[in-house]
């Protein structure tokens, strides 16, 4: 962990209400994934086909002063509240999902106090998940798998042995890596990496709008790569989706 980096910010951190009690030694064991709101939510959605999937337990709350206030009930009579945590020991993953957004005014302390918790916890890897407008593509992405990573060196190669595509250049002169719609994910990837933490993006090309399918797809990318999924298993969608758009219409109205 870079302690100069991390030295620099003096910021609220993010408060952790613990439901179940998850041990140093295994959250270090832990790759977490972070899906960013960001174009189509299609990083939220297939992290809720994970969580859906793995029957993942929810271990606690996170808070900090920018995130917007929500709560609401989950298909568990439980509550969702604005960011959560969610931990599978079998598969050695632990979620961090945010479900509301942060005010744009303290969106440095909160990416800076988000990297804080991360490095506490000594997480094996940090994944950060996230959209992409798919109207900003160039020609090379606009055919095959529509997922791309980000990834150090070291991550990198394994990656890409698992059959997934690093992120082009948008221009050949210009090596800046962009993720138009990405929300806060370019900005916290340049921070956790600042801070020495091992630090991979995986992102989907999408439109917004009804993204469902992008997320099964997403979530199949991401499989390829971190294989949680077990074999002959199909990715169970949570019974809040049913609701998505609503009840039918009463066909009376019609007559």
């Amino acid at each position: 962990i870079n302690a100069e980096y991390m030295g620099r910010f003096n910021m609220a951190a993010l408060d952790f209400t613990t439901v179940h009690t998850i041990p140093d030694t295994e959250w270090a064991r832990c790759a977490v994934l972070v899906p960013s709101i960001s174009i189509g939510h299609v990083a939220e959605l297939a992290v809720d086909l994970l969580v859906s999937t793995l029957a993942m337990q929810r271990v606690g709350y996170l808070h900090h002063p920018s995130l917007l206030p929500f709560v609401g009930p989950d298909e568990n009579g439980g509550i969702h509240a604005s960011m959560e945590v969610y931990h599978s020991p079998t598969a050695a993953l632990v979620v961090v999902l945010q479900r509301a957004p942060t005010t744009q005014s303290a969106r440095a302390e909160f990416r800076a106090a988000l990297v804080a918790w991360f490095a506490a916890r000594k997480f094996r890897t940090v994944v950060l998940l996230s959209g992409s407008d798919a109207a900003q593509r160039v020609d090379v992405q606009l055919q095959g798998l529509q997922a791309r990573f980000i990834a150090p060196p070291a991550l990198a190669t394994a990656i890409a042995a698992a059959g997934l595509r690093p992120l082009e250049q948008r221009h050949p002169d210009d090596p800046t890596v962009r993720i138009p719609g990405g929300g806060l994910t370019r900005t916290l990837f340049d921070e956790c990496t600042k801070a020495g933490l091992p630090t991979v993006v995986l992102l989907y090309f999408c439109h917004p709008g009804y993204t469902i399918n992008d997320a099964f797809n997403f979530a199949n990318a991401m499989n390829m790569w971190l294989a949680v999924l077990p074999p002959g298993a199909a990715w169970r969608a949570p019974t809040a989706w049913a609701l998505a758009f609503g009840a039918p219409p009463e066909l009376s109205l019609y007559n």
